[in-house]
């Protein structure tokens, strides 16, 4: 998938053409063509409270601005399980993105937009109402995040596993996603972070259930740098009970305080392969893999065990491959799971080269073309 001359493509009149990688939990934003994003920010939304509004003028705070506002205001969600659900918020981030970050014209602009897996077709069609209607963008694509993926790593045919506020399970075969065998486990790096503050705190705080508390900033801090997958959680267990001062980690906070962490740093992603830990009803992310596979074709089915991707700032994890790929050898030996540099942004690099590419202009959906026939005909671009 080579980029195209944007110069023979356009004439004279080039358009910009912006991405976003639209995830529940952050999101990525700049132009096609581009190994990084411009800036990335996390997706949240809130007002000043009632102990702000003496010094601070009722307003939106939006993204990485929450963080140093937050004994002042209130945040209200912008999605649930992954899908849109508040679109007043969203419509305000988006605009933020636009015009304050990327401060674009839209009206002579085209765009690209990623998208969870299996999002409702009422949603889509609000999204691309939202576009043409409130935006008036020339042309607009959505991009399934899975798809993405495999443009990242140039590849056609993966099972592809994103971990992020949830964890999206999604076979692809010759760039197609496969809804049916699509599998939804919902854990994601929320659920660890205050699952982590759980087996510190005991419950003595309830300030780290908030995104944007102190609190819950320095149990991100902490996951990020010391957690990592058991191979073996019985026998890392009793390792650790022989030797506790091995597994024992020390974050210094300030100059006079340090925060120590020793079988949380293991037991906490613990939960990716047991939900039951955090009294969720669902199987493991392992089990969960082979679920999908069986539901392939039996021809295909090869070709997924092979090739299984990590993606997703939650897929960082140490050994967390190692442990996937032990787990699904017991029933297929020559599977193999790959945690690719730079994961994190795996969803991101493929969007914007494909927002570059011959296909994306193929298949945009173009201003002219919602005119004749509305939302609905998106279904049709984007499979």
């Amino acid at each position: 998938m080579e980029p195209i001359d944007l110069k023979n493509y356009f004439g004279d009149e080039i358009p910009s053409i912006f991405v976003i990688d639209n995830g529940s939990y952050s999101l990525k934003a700049g132009f096609a063509g581009e190994t990084i994003p411009r800036f990335e920010m996390p997706n949240i939304i809130g007002k000043m409270n009632h102990k702000g509004l003496k010094s601070k003028k009722q307003k939106n705070i939006i993204g990485n601005e929450c963080y140093s506002l937050s004994s002042f205001i209130e945040l209200t969600e912008t999605f649930e399980n992954g899908k849109i659900k508040n679109w007043e918020n969203m419509e305000k981030i988006w605009n933020h993105i636009l015009f304050d970050e990327l401060k674009i014209v839209t009206e002579e602009s085209l765009g690209l937009i990623t998208e969870s897996p299996l999002t409702p077709k009422a949603n889509r069609e609000k999204v691309v109402q939202i576009i043409f209607e409130t935006y008036n963008l020339r042309g607009f694509y959505y991009l399934i995040t899975a798809q993405a993926c495999l443009y990242s790593i140039k590849k056609p045919t993966a099972f592809i596993i994103e971990i992020g506020k949830s964890c999206y399970l999604t076979p692809v075969y010759d760039t197609y996603c496969l809804p049916h065998a699509t599998q939804i486990l919902n854990i994601g790096g929320d659920d660890l972070t205050k699952y982590l503050g759980n087996l510190i705190f005991q419950n003595q705080y309830s300030s780290f259930q908030s995104k944007i508390s102190f609190e819950y900033q320095l149990l991100q801090k902490i996951k990020e740098e010391f957690c990592y997958v058991a191979l073996d959680l019985n026998e890392e267990t009793k390792n650790f009970e022989k030797n506790p001062e091995n597994f024992e980690k020390t974050l210094e906070i300030s100059n006079d305080k340090n925060f120590k962490i020793g079988k949380e740093r293991f037991l906490v992603p613990e939960i990716l392969f047991n939900p039951s830990i955090i009294n969720r009803n669902s199987p493991g992310i392992s089990s969960l893999i082979l679920k999908s596979i069986e539901r392939c074709d039996i021809d295909i089915r090869d070709d997924f065990y092979h090739n299984i991707i990590l993606a997703g700032g939650s897929s960082l994890f140490p050994f967390l491959e190692n442990r996937i790929e032990k787990e699904i050898r017991c029933f297929f030996p020559d599977a193999q799971v790959f945690a690719l540099e730079n994961r994190e942004n795996l969803v991101w690099k493929g969007a914007s080269m494909y927002a570059r590419s011959q296909t994306f202009f193929d298949k945009c959906y173009t201003w002219e073309e919602y005119q004749e026939s509305g939302p609905s005909m998106i279904h049709v671009k984007v499979f």
